[in-house]
């Protein structure tokens, strides 16, 4: 860094000292096909490090992008999709959709002596239709 370049932080109580206030460039923002000393970084052997270094990362999230979509398009896109899934769960809820089960099968005249009928008047249940 050139003595002409040199610009501390002020004195704010922040306790940064004389440190050098460099422009925060994220990693992703640098061009990627240079020859850097530290590929994985992007940066070069003596190239002084920005004080908040650890969120300029490649592993963190680029916070000094522009996002391409507006915060309005984006909260009325997700509000558009919670609205479809409730609909849907309301629509679910509304109009009940079960497999179609038949009545429970026995066999010998659905138990019928062992639920306590009488055994001289057992009725004949048919389980089928012809």
């Amino acid at each position: 860094m050139r003595i002409e370049d040199y610009e501390p932080y002020p004195d704010d109580g922040m306790g940064w000292g004389d440190y050098p206030k460099i422009k925060p460039i994220h990693n992703e923002d640098r061009d990627p096909h240079a020859d850097w000393d530290f590929i994985q970084e992007r940066r070069n052997w003596g190239e002084p490090l920005h004080i908040e270094d650890d969120t300029l990362s490649a592993q963190r999230p680029n916070y000094l992008k522009k996002h391409p979509k507006t915060m309005k398009y984006m909260v009325t896109a997700l509000g558009g999709v919670l609205t479809a899934i409730g609909f849907l769960f309301y629509l679910g809820h509304k109009f009940k959709n079960f497999r179609p089960v038949s009545p429970k099968q026995y066999p010998y005249n659905n138990l019928w002596i062992e639920n306590g009928g009488n055994p001289d008047n057992t009725p004949e249940i048919k389980h089928y239709e012809i």
